[in-house]
């Protein structure tokens, strides 16, 4: 049985000793391109979480279990890095002006789409038949058409 408090947890180490390397990263490609890039690797990652099963040989298997790991692990921390570069935009963008009130709105959108997410992608499974793999591809493919527009 698949241990899903793993998944929320797998990256608090990691993102704090990622979270130092991500800032020196991305004053030094700017935060517009570091962006960019970061936006391919959620999407790779969430191709990877979508495609776990595929790899790893089926919903029961270890290597399944590795590949959601490395998936949601790798995702985390891309997205956490993507913040930011996303504040420091933000800030240039803004400065001297309403600073707070855009951060503000940024994350109001982010937390916009978590509920918007927690409510669409049960629908999805459901859908599906319960099939894991239709609400990880349709979460993979928004991260796609997210990287295409960055």
């Amino acid at each position: 049985m698949l241990n899903y408090t793993f998944f929320k947890s797998i990256a608090d180490i990691p993102l704090i000793i990622t979270m130092l390397f991500s800032g020196i990263l991305i004053n030094r490609l700017g935060a517009i391109r570091s962006l960019k890039y970061l936006t391919v690797v959620m999407s790779v990652a969430q191709l990877v979480f979508a495609f776990s099963s595929v790899i790893g040989g089926g919903w029961d298997s270890r290597g399944t279990i590795f590949w959601l790991s490395a998936g949601r692990l790798i995702q985390l921390l891309s997205s956490h890095s993507a913040i930011i570069a996303q504040s420091v935009i933000i800030d240039k963008l803004f400065a001297g002006h309403s600073v707070a009130f855009a951060l503000g709105m940024r994350t109001m959108l982010m937390r916009m789409t978590s509920v918007a997410a927690g409510w669409i992608i049960p629908q999805i499974f459901e859908a599906a038949g319960e099939n894991l793999f239709v609400p990880f591809l349709f979460t993979a493919l928004v991260c796609v058409s997210g990287a295409l527009t960055a």
